[in-house]
């Protein structure tokens, strides 16, 4: 299988599957709805932008939180970015969507063998077809999504990330960094498992190491790092630290 996720780190089971979908894309040119499920900051619509990149399809982002009228949703995102268009769309925290647009979405997105659904838009019969356009979703609160609308996808539920796929994404975010292994572990212990804290870090790391005019983070730096930071034991925030 062609590597679609180059210095995307960790999830291999969902690069798997991802992978496997996007080379039947090729010989089919049909993708599943896809569910991504994680917590915020876990790479879902960065994956959700590889895999568009790899249909070699425009990508439209929408937040589901931004969906809540449905002739809004009809005018001003079906109509003139996705019917007769070949795009991917991302339907970020899809939970938030209004019912009525969930509703809508129910009909749009009915899996069928020839991946074409015909649906009326404000009077107008519309085609939507499986072979021009996309739709990833992404959510960290499944719980609230009807079990139809569930229905419509095939999910991925992203796992928690090991410690040194932290320590390897904080890497990809300073570069010509080299770091004392001490330091970089105590780093990653901070992140509280979390990707997009991960990319924060190495960037305030590189900062620090501008000023400093050197490439290299040893454990005093992660100590003076970490007193100028007021970071605390395991990324704790204060509210947190004053409730313990």
């Amino acid at each position: 299988m062609t590597d679609y996720f180059q210095n995307f780190v960790g999830q291999n089971h969902i690069k798997s599957r991802l992978g496997f979908y996007l080379d039947c894309y090729k010989e089919t040119n049909q993708l599943p709805n896809l569910m991504m499920v994680a917590a915020r900051g876990f790479g879902k619509t960065v994956l959700a932008e590889k895999v568009a990149k790899a249909l070699n399809k425009p990508y439209l982002y929408i937040n589901g939180a931004t969906c809540q009228k449905i002739t809004d949703f009809i005018d001003n995102i079906l109509i003139p970015h996705v019917v007769d268009k070949t795009i991917s769309i991302c339907l970020d925290e899809v939970h938030k969507i209004n019912p009525k647009v969930e509703a809508l979405l129910l009909s749009i997105l009915n899996p069928t063998k020839e991946g074409i659904n015909q649906v009326n838009l404000m009077g107008t019969d519309v085609t939507f077809n499986n072979r021009m356009q996309t739709w990833i979703a992404a959510s960290t609160n499944i719980e609230k999504i009807s079990l139809p609308f569930l229905d419509r996808f095939r999910q991925l539920h992203f796992a928690d990330y090991k410690p040194s796929e932290l320590e390897k994404i904080i890497r990809l975010n300073t570069s010509k960094v080299r770091f004392n292994r001490e330091a970089l572990k105590e780093l990653s212990c901070c992140t509280r498992g979390n990707p997009r804290q991960c990319t924060l870090f190495g960037r305030d790391i590189t900062g620090y190491l501008a000023v400093k005019k050197d490439n290299y983070f040893g454990f005093d730096d992660w100590k003076q790092f970490k007193d100028k930071m007021k970071i605390l034991p395991l990324g704790l925030n204060e509210s947190e630290r004053k409730y313990l």
